[in-house]
């Protein structure tokens, strides 16, 4: 989450700065309208309608998580209070592999087994 954030704070420095070296007025169509402003504030207009859009398109699946997440809380809540004993599985205790290393019936242990 933190990346994101500084990953985002980095493109919108990085719109800014193009934006102010590029000063030129450019016209902008869109059907029979058409728009003549700075590159600035048409690459900073289109940069915040991207941004809207993608919150846009985000919140469903905000929305699903959080209302699954209260579904689950409720669940957990409501659920009777039981007690669960862990165990742990014994350990083993022969080798894993009972067949020879190839390696060690021809050159004897490695180094650092000696």
């Amino acid at each position: 989450m933190r990346f994101a954030l500084i990953l985002a704070l980095v493109i919108a420095v990085v719109a800014v700065v193009f934006a102010l070296q590029n000063p030129a007025e450019i016209p902008v169509r869109l059907g029979p309208y058409i728009v003549t402003g700075s590159t600035a504030i048409i690459l900073l207009t289109t940069l915040g309608i991207g941004v809207i859009v993608g919150m846009l398109a985000a919140a469903p699946g905000g929305w699903a998580a959080r209302r699954r997440a209260r579904k689950l809380e409720k669940e957990l809540h409501s659920a009777p209070a039981t007690t669960t004993v862990v165990t742990t599985a014994p350990r083993a205790t022969t080798p894993a592999s009972t067949t020879p290393d190839p390696y060690t019936e021809r050159f004897g242990p490695p180094p650092h087994q000696v």
